[in-house]
C-alpha cells in the first residue's frame, strides 16, 4: 500500500507530465501551423524532389529524417527551462511579411530559405531559447533539400572541369578544353552541370552530418566528419568524370557508360562511403555518445497558462501575413482579362503592320502579347510588349526560361541612358544580338505599376510591391531593330522611334488602349 510520502511525491509528479505533454503538443502545433499556413512553399519543394532534374530527389527522405529528429526531441524535452519569449513575437511577424513579399513576388528562394528561419524564431518566441535549441538541428536539418544549393552547380563545375584538364593532361592524352567542353581525340565532353557532383556533395555531408547528431558530443568531432564526407564526396566525381573520359577515349566513344554514366557515379559513391564510415566509427571512441536530452539553461520555468497564451499569439503572428496574400491572390484570381494594344504609328511612321521577323521575345504563360511592325524611310522598328495580370511559379515576367532575345544569339548587353522626358523611361536595357542574317539593336526594360526599370531584382522588389498595393500587373516593352553597317549607328533610328511615339510605348497606354477597343 502507498504511504503518505509516495502519493506527495505522485501529486508532485503530476503536473511535471502535463507541462512536458502540453509544452511537446503545443510546440508541434507551432511547427504544424508553418507547414499549413506556408504550405505552397512546401508544395513548391515537393515539386522540386519529384523533378526529373533529380539533384534533389534525397527531398523527402530528408524530410522524413527531420520529422524524426524533432519528435525525438521533443519527446526528451527538459520542460523545466520551457518559458517564452514575448519579445521575439514581433520578429516572427515580421519574418512572416518577408515571406509574403517572396509570396508576391514569386521568389521561391526567398519564400524556402525562410523556413526554417521561421520555425525555429516562432519556436524561440512561444518557449524560450532551450526548446529552440532542442530542434534546431532537426528544423535546420531541412536545408540539405532546399534547392538554393543548385546556384553552387557552376562553381564545382567549372573546378571539375580544370581538375580533369590537369588529369588528362598528367596521362599524356591530348585534350583541349573550351569553357565546360573537353576534347580529346575519340570526341568531345561536356562537363555539364549534373557533372558537377553537387548531388554526392550535399548527400554525403548530410549523411556525415545526422551521424554526428546521433552519436558525437563534440562539435569539433561532428565537423570534421562532414568536412571528410565533403572531401570524399568530391573526390569521387573528379573520379567519375575522369574515369568515363577515359573510357570513352579508349572505346572510340562507343562505351555504354558515355551515355548513362548516372549509375556509375553512385555506386562510386556507394563504395567511397565505407571508408566514411569506417572513419566515423574510429573517431566516435573518443566522443562520448551525445546525451538524450536537451541541455537544461538556468532560466526559470515557464507555467502551462504562459505557454498556451504564448502558442496562440505566435500561430496568430504566423497566420497573418498568409491568409493576407491568400487574400490578395484570390481577389486577383476574380479580376476581368485585361488587353494590350499595339500604339498608333508616329506621324512619320506607317504602322503597326501584324509582319514577324527572326526576332521573336520568348515570355512563358504571359496574360496578353502584342508584336508589330513600324517603317519609316525603309528602316524598320519592330515592338513587342506584354503583361502579366497576375504570377505564380512558371508564369512570372522575371523568369529563366524567358528572354527579350529569344532565339538570337546574344553577343553583348548593357545598359543605356537616353535623353529623354520623365513621362519616358531614362534607361533601356541594350542587348546587340545575331540572328541568320543580321545582326539586332534591341531595347527593352519592365514597367511595373506605371514605374520603369531595368533591374531583374529590382523588377521583383516592385512587383512584390504592387502586389500588396493592389496593382499586380506587370510587363515588359521591348524594341528591336536591324542593324546595318553597325549596331552602334542603329542607336539613332531607336531613339528617334521612341521620342516621337512618346507615352504611347508606356504599358499603361497600351492597356488603356485594349480597354477601349
Amino acid at each position: 500500500m502507498m504511504g503518505t510520502s509516495g502519493l506527495t511525491l505522485l501529486w508532485h509528479r503530476i503536473p511535471d507530465v502535463s507541462i512536458r505533454v502540453s509544452a511537446g503538443w503545443m510546440l508541434l502545433s507551432v511547427v504544424g501551423s508553418v507547414l499549413i499556413l506556408y504550405w505552397p512553399s512546401f508544395a513548391w519543394l515537393g515539386g522540386e524532389w519529384t523533378s526529373t532534374r533529380g539533384l534533389f530527389s534525397h527531398g523527402y527522405l530528408i524530410a522524413g529524417i527531420c520529422i524524426f529528429l524533432l519528435f525525438r526531441s521533443v519527446r526528451t524535452l527538459d520542460t523545466s527551462t520551457v518559458t517564452p519569449c514575448w519579445w521575439a513575437i514581433p520578429v516572427v511577424l515580421a519574418l512572416s511579411f518577408i515571406w509574403l513579399l517572396g509570396y508576391a513576388s514569386d521568389v521561391a528562394a526567398v519564400q524556402t530559405m525562410l523556413l526554417p528561419v521561421i520555425v525555429l524564431t516562432a519556436v524561440f518566441a512561444a518557449f524560450g531559447r532551450s526548446a529552440m535549441m532542442a530542434v534546431i538541428f532537426a528544423i535546420l536539418y531541412l536545408y540539405f533539400a532546399i534547392p538554393a544549393w543548385e546556384h553552387l552547380r557552376f562553381v564545382f563545375q567549372n573546378i571539375t572541369t580544370a581538375i580533369v584538364d590537369l588529369l588528362i593532361r598528367l596521362v599524356d592524352i591530348p585534350v583541349y578544353v573550351e569553357g565546360n567542353f573537353v576534347y580529346v581525340p575519340a570526341g568531345t565532353f561536356e562537363i555539364s552541370g549534373g557533372c558537377s557532383g553537387l548531388g554526392f556533395i550535399l548527400v554525403g555531408t548530410s549523411l556525415a552530418a545526422l551521424y554526428g547528431k546521433l552519436f558525437y558530443a563534440s562539435n569539433r568531432d561532428k565537423w570534421l566528419l562532414v568536412g571528410i564526407s565533403f572531401l570524399l564526396a568530391v573526390l569521387v566525381n573528379w573520379v567519375r568524370v575522369f574515369s568515363i573520359v577515359l573510357i570513352g577515349n579508349a572505346s572510340d566513344m562507343n562505351h555504354p557508360l558515355v551515355a548513362d554514366h548516372s549509375t556509375f557515379g553512385w555506386i562510386l559513391f556507394t563504395i567511397a562511403m565505407v571508408p566514411m564510415f569506417y572513419i566515423a566509427y574510429r573517431i566516435q571512441p573518443e566522443s562520448q555518445i551525445e546525451p538524450n536530452a536537451s541541455e537544461p539553461l538556468t532560466s526559470g520555468s515557464g507555467t502551462n497558462a504562459a505557454i498556451g497564451v504564448s502558442t496562440v499569439l505566435v500561430i496568430l503572428s504566423l497566420a497573418v501575413a498568409p491568409a493576407w496574400g491568400y487574400a490578395l491572390r484570390a481577389r486577383y484570381a476574380q479580376l476581368e482579362p485585361i488587353h494590350l494594344s499595339l500604339p498608333q504609328a508616329p506621324d512619320r511612321w506607317s504602322g503597326p503592320a501584324a509582319i514577324s521577323s527572326e526576332w521573336q521575345p520568348r515570355y512563358v504563360g504571359a496574360s496578353e502579347e502584342v508584336y508589330g511592325e513600324y517603317q519609316f524611310a525603309g528602316d524598320s522598328v519592330w515592338l513587342y510588349a506584354n503583361v502579366y495580370q497576375t504570377q505564380t511559379q512558371g508564369r512570372e515576367l522575371i523568369h529563366f526560361e524567358n528572354s527579350a532575345v529569344g532565339d538570337l544569339k546574344l553577343e553583348t548587353t548593357r545598359v543605356r541612358r537616353l535623353n529623354l522626358p520623365d513621362t519616358l523611361p531614362g534607361k533601356v536595357i541594350e542587348v546587340e544580338a545575331a540572328g541568320i542574317d543580321h545582326r539586332w539593336l534591341i531595347w527593352y526594360w519592365y514597367e511595373i505599376g506605371g514605374r520603369w526599370t531595368t533591374g531583374e531584382a529590382k523588377a521583383k522588389g516592385m512587383q512584390a510591391l504592387a502586389f500588396i498595393s493592389g496593382n499586380p500587373s506587370s510587363g515588359i516593352v521591348a524594341l528591336a531593330t536591324r542593324c546595318r553597317s553597325s549596331c552602334s549607328a542603329t542607336t539613332a533610328r531607336m531613339q528617334d522611334f521612341i521620342s516621337e511615339a512618346g507615352t504611347e510605348l508606356r504599358l499603361d497606354s497600351m492597356l488603356q488602349s485594349g480597354r477601349s477597343r
